[in-house]
């Protein structure tokens, strides 16, 4: 099976190419505000330099937020036209969830995104990788209390760390990834959207 992962919702672009399982190219570059320029480009360049036919594709992935509000738009909407014009499946996955399957051995793995002004997103998964909560987006005081509900050993994977906690920080294993979420629904390419959260500045001050 020939898979495609694209994630622009966050600061780095992520373009993976799969092949019954191994990673055959991978891109991920830091372009948070030039994401536009590179993903087309870039998933060009992933089927010309394996000598595999669009055609070939059997399933996209893709990150749909929460994250940038036009990183994530500039994701979404390739990944629907590619599914739609070749009339395969297209799985969603949160771009904070990605990052759960890269450390292992824990009761609960909490992904976080610090957002601006002591905000941030977060999620919680149980020892099997479920989700328990959907995303989130708290303060960082909101969320330290929110984890004094969970009991067993919990790992907080950020870019900073929290004290009293286990802390690892964000990397992607694609293979991993697509291993635990291969057989999820997939959606109508029509009916995909992103998953903001948070309003943007515009909404927020109406």
């Amino acid at each position: 099976m020939i898979c495609l992962f694209l994630d622009t919702s966050l600061d780095n672009l992520l373009v993976y190419l799969l092949k019954d399982g191994k990673v055959i190219y991978e891109k991920n570059i830091q372009s948070l505000r030039d994401h536009s320029s590179h993903l087309v480009p870039s998933i060009k360049e992933a089927f010309d330099t394996t000598n595999i036919s669009l055609k070939d594709l059997d399933k996209i992935f893709v990150g749909n937020g929460p994250g940038s509000f036009t990183g994530t738009r500039i994701g979404i909407t390739v990944a629907k036209v590619l599914a739609y014009s070749l009339n395969i499946d297209i799985v969603p996955i949160s771009s904070i969830q990605k990052f759960i399957y890269s450390v292992c051995g824990y009761d609960y793995y909490v992904p976080v995104l610090e957002d601006r002004k002591d905000m941030l997103y977060f999620s919680i998964f149980d020892k099997n990788k479920k989700r328990l909560i959907d995303d989130t987006y708290a303060s960082r005081d909101e969320f330290l209390d929110y984890l004094k509900k969970y009991d067993g050993k919990i790992v907080i994977i950020s870019d900073s760390d929290y004290e009293n906690y286990d802390n690892h920080k964000k990397e992607v294993d694609v293979v991993n990834m697509i291993n635990y979420i291969k057989d999820d629904k997939s959606v109508n390419p029509h009916s995909l959207k992103p998953n903001y959260i948070k309003k943007i500045e515009a909404e927020s001050k109406l």
